[in-house]
């Protein structure tokens, strides 16, 4: 019985021998694989590093413009808020000239009044000039034809 112990203990022992030779097989088989995926898992990182990078550039250059927008936009609006008050001021002046030129037309309305009154008050000066100056000569020429003695 010992010697069927014994080949029964070296076929267990063939048999874990095999056992682990392909146990050790599989393991160094998944180590192989774990290492390709770790070397994978390495450049998928630096991948994602290098992406990372550039987004974080992108992004600070986004912030940079939109800073600058921001600097635009308010720029911009004291621009309008300038530009708005220079209008109010150009239409109040505008307005100022408005009334002034109405009251200078009124004031030259009144001017030509004048004006027609004073030609006209020069017309009748001129007519009664004529008639003094005609009633002048007859009192000159009646003076002449009469004899008083001088």
């Amino acid at each position: 019985m010992e010697r069927e112990v014994q080949q029964r203990f070296e076929r267990m022992e063939a048999l874990l021998e095999s056992n682990f030779q392909k146990s050790e097989a599989r393991f160094q088989k998944a180590e192989a694989r774990m290492d390709r995926a770790e070397a994978r898992m390495d450049r998928a990182e630096a991948r994602m590093d290098r992406a990372e990078a550039r987004s974080d550039k992108l992004e600070a250059r986004f912030e940079k413009r939109m800073k600058g927008f921001e600097k635009l936009a308010v720029i911009g609006m004291k621009e309008i808020a300038q530009a708005r008050r220079s209008q109010k001021e150009t239409d109040e002046k505008i307005n100022s000239l408005i009334h002034a030129q109405q009251l200078t037309e009124q004031k030259m309305g009144n001017l030509a009044d004048s004006q027609q009154r004073t030609e006209q008050k020069m017309r009748d000066l001129a007519d009664a000039q004529q008639r003094t100056e005609t009633s002048l000569q007859r009192f000159i020429d009646s003076l002449a034809k009469s004899t008083n003695g001088h």
